[in-house]
């Protein structure tokens, strides 16, 4: 709802933008869910020095790869987000979006291996909770009142890192 409100040639871009940003989400996500796996063998193993070894390598692995692609997303960004519109504009909303997103996509990938980490050992309400009072409820929060006071599409677009880093920071504690 936030995102129509900016209109058309905005929503147009946010649909090209997710798209491009699918390739971004994805092989992150899945590194969140094979960390639980993998901490949930190593725990009924009791490995802790594997799991914790795995985690970094997960983590290191997640942000190698979000930085990666945002860079060369980055340099491509125009062509890419011109694959799914040829509209001037939306080509333009589609890039704002991923300029925006793309420096920030390793937060995901932090967030995601600790929530994964933490369910493999078996504190799947804790991470339930993490994620949803970062990834729900603050960005209700951020949408109402940041948002609202300062209709910014920049203000829309950078809830997401925000949020991600709450959950990590989260998860960390």
């Amino acid at each position: 709802a936030a995102v129509n409100s900016f209109g058309s040639d905005i929503m147009a871009g946010c649909t090209a933008y997710t798209k491009v940003e699918g390739f971004m989400l994805l092989p992150i996500m899945s590194l969140g869910m094979a960390a639980t796996t993998y901490t949930g063998q190593n725990y009924g193993a009791g490995e802790g020095e594997r799991i914790i070894k795995g985690a970094r390598i997960s983590t290191a692995i997640g942000v190698g790869y979000a930085i990666v692609v945002a860079i060369i997303v980055y340099f491509t960004a125009p062509y890419i987000i011109s694959i799914f519109t040829d509209e001037a504009a939306v080509i333009e909303s589609g890039v704002f979006m991923l300029n925006c997103m793309l420096p920030t996509y390793w937060l995901l990938a932090i967030f995601n291996v600790k929530a994964g980490t933490i369910r493999g050992v078996g504190k799947t309400f804790q991470s339930m909770v993490i994620s949803v009072a970062s990834l729900c409820v603050l960005r209700i929060i951020w949408i109402t009142f940041v948002f609202a006071d300062s209709h910014s599409l920049f203000l829309l677009m950078i809830n997401y890192p925000v949020t991600w880093l709450a959950g990590a920071v989260l998860a960390a504690v």
